[in-house]
């Protein structure tokens, strides 16, 4: 199995165009503080809202880095995965950074309770 860059997009966020593929990699390709080194090897990228992966990508073969006063921030070319067995899983992935790398066998499902056998009193 391979890794993933984790690209997460922020919950105060409220200009995420959220079924539109074009805008959405755009979102994707954006300027991440991560370092080269972190996503050496890496080829998929997956987009998260809320723990929802939006999209799948392929990382392309350009990556800009461009430096900015809070240090280097990755820009990249990236084209959705079509058929993407990840594409609105809910997952169980904690972590305060925006952009990460993460094992895929370490991407959990988020369990979500359900309400079963309750009973009501007449």
């Amino acid at each position: 199995m391979g890794k993933y860059l984790i690209l997460k997009l922020s919950d105060k966020d409220r200009t995420i165009p959220f079924g539109n593929s074009e805008e959405l990699v755009k979102r994707a390709n954006g300027a991440w503080k991560i370092s080269l080194k972190k996503i050496e090897g890496v080829k998929k990228a997956l987009l998260l809202f809320r723990g929802c992966v939006l999209a799948e990508y392929e990382i392309g073969s350009k990556i800009i880095v461009n430096d900015t006063d809070e240090g280097y921030r990755l820009t990249f070319d990236m084209k959705e995965v079509e058929n993407s067995r990840h594409k609105s899983r809910i997952l169980d992935y904690r972590t305060a950074n925006p952009a990460s790398v993460a094992e895929e066998e370490k991407l959990q499902d988020k369990k979500i309770k359900k309400f079963s056998g309750v009973e009501h009193n007449k």
